[in-house]
């Protein structure tokens, strides 16, 4: 039994909803002892009784990213950040800059800067004011100023934790940075026996089986596959219709009708991205070597924070191409859901002249999007993402990926980790010479994931059956955080 020592001092991001359990979380931390001293989420006071958390500061995420205070924090002592700070955050600069292509996509760069800086004070003056001892993040921090918090944690040495659900079905980290994972998975040459598909959890079991037989239905071999399907049904047929009769009854209540109607037939009359993609994708010649690359759906966080610089996948695509042995061809294709939600116009990270961009790079070919994922695994020489599942599905079937970003099997046997050309060459040069993940590293490998993870989900359940209830995720996750903060709070 772990004796958990109460007294901590939380602040909270997310965990509001009740339906699924999360908000129970937070009332078992409460319970244990910890004190619940700042919380940020989205419709927060729709969603919590504030009577239960007498002393809490409350937080809109709708009014952080408008750059309003929490009603009950002074700011009149925040000061407006230094060219010093500023230079210790750099990178995080370079990353928040082009996450606001989310939420403040139609600012300019100048402005984004001013919003940025005006954050980054606010949140440095809140983290020094309250002194928090950790921060709880019900999800990798991707929303601007969630990023911000938890940057700045790190500096101060607040400890930080959030979750990071994998693609092996419901299987879960606890982390407390999004770019390192546990030391038994870093070194797992370290650790590995001579386990045997017998020793792999049986959850874990399954979806590996379902890929060792290598079939070529991509639903039945990826069970997360089912959530993009329900995804394409959504916005299909008489979906769309009524999504499309929703988005015009709500023009005219916020007076845009005439705006958007403007706009809908001028599009009629001019490219968008489907027709673009269409005019210079390329059949795939099944004789060549090639690598295939999957472009990851934007903007999200599988790009932004976790691929840095990666972010401009044009780069990515680049790098490959300017250390591509001469006789392979490099195979491009779009994210299914890239032109769902935000239809077919041209944005931020899809503008004019995109695909065309990639189309005219050396030995790169774009592919029609219906071209079968499996078997273009099947017959690559490696597959190519930034953090994308296809990677991991790749050496599932024993064939190297090389990633671009921080993922949860960035260590896994068959995975190359490029940051430049320059790593790039090495692992093309390594795959050339036959370089391939075997079974029984892959077995050793998910063995120590099994033992580093636990079941649970941290955003609604997307498929139609969870594999686990409400009250059992609950339990799961608090289990997982007590006994973190217990180790936190016994180090001090």
């Amino acid at each position: 039994m772990v004796e958990f020592l109460p007294g901590m001092r939380l602040f909270l991001n997310g965990w509001t909803d009740k339906e699924n359990g999360f908000y129970d979380v937070v009332l078992k931390l409460k319970k244990s002892g910890h004190q619940i001293i700042y919380w940020s989420a989205f419709n927060i006071l729709k969603d919590i009784k504030i009577s239960e958390f007498p002393g809490t500061i409350f937080h809109d995420s709708f009014d952080a990213l408008q750059l309003k205070p929490a009603p009950e924090v002074d700011t009149s002592n925040f000061l407006p950040i230094s060219a010093e700070l500023a230079k210790e955050f750099c990178e995080m600069e370079d990353i928040v800059l082009t996450m606001m292509n989310k939420k403040y996509e139609r600012f300019s760069v100048d402005e984004r800067k001013h919003i940025y800086y005006n954050l980054l004070s606010y949140w440095m003056g809140v983290l020094e004011q309250y002194k928090p001892d950790a921060i709880i993040f019900q999800i990798l921090p991707h929303t601007v100023f969630d990023f911000i918090i938890y940057n700045i944690a790190k500096k101060l040495n607040i400890k930080t934790l959030l979750f990071k659900l994998t693609t092996l079905g419901d299987r879960l980290f606890l982390l407390n940075d999004y770019k390192i994972y546990p030391p038994l998975l870093r070194d797992w040459r370290n650790f590995s026996q001579n386990f045997r598909l017998e020793d792999l959890n049986e959850d874990i079991r399954e979806i590996y089986l379902r890929h060792k037989k290598d079939k070529d239905d991509e639903q039945e071999a990826n069970p997360h596959v089912q959530y993009i399907h329900n995804v394409l049904k959504a916005y299909s047929n008489w979906n769309l219709v009524q999504k499309k009769i929703n988005v015009g009854l709500n023009s005219l209540r916020d007076f845009s009708f005439f705006k958007k109607l403007f706009w809908f037939f001028r599009k009629q009359f001019q490219s968008d991205l489907k027709t673009e993609y269409l005019s210079v994708q390329s059949p795939v010649d099944w004789n060549k070597k090639f690598v295939y690359v999957t472009l990851s759906y934007q903007p999200e966080c599988a790009t932004s924070p976790q691929g840095g610089i990666f972010v401009d996948q044009l780069l990515m695509l680049e790098t490959l191409s300017s250390v591509l042995p001469k006789e392979w061809v490099i195979y491009v294709k779009e994210h299914p859901f890239q032109w769902l939600p935000r239809g077919l116009i041209y944005f931020s990270y899809r503008y004019r002249n995109y695909y065309r961009k990639i189309a005219n790079l050396k030995n790169v070919k774009i592919i029609p999007i219906e071209t079968n994922s499996f078997e273009l695994i099947r017959n690559c020489v490696a597959v190519a993402n930034v953090t994308g599942s296809s990677a991991l599905e790749s050496v599932l079937r024993l064939k190297p990926a090389l990633i671009f970003g921080y993922e949860w099997y960035q260590n896994c046997p068959g995975i190359f980790q490029v940051s430049g050309p320059e790593d790039c060459r090495h692992a093309l040069e390594q795959i050339k010479k036959g370089a391939v993940p075997t079974e029984a590293q892959l077995i050793n490998y998910l063995v120590l994931v099994g033992r580093c993870t636990f079941r649970g989900y941290i955003d609604p359940p997307t498929e139609i059956d969870p594999s686990i209830s409400s009250k059992e995720n609950t339990e799961n996750l608090s289990r997982a955080l007590l006994l973190e903060l217990g180790k936190i709070k016994g180090s001090y």
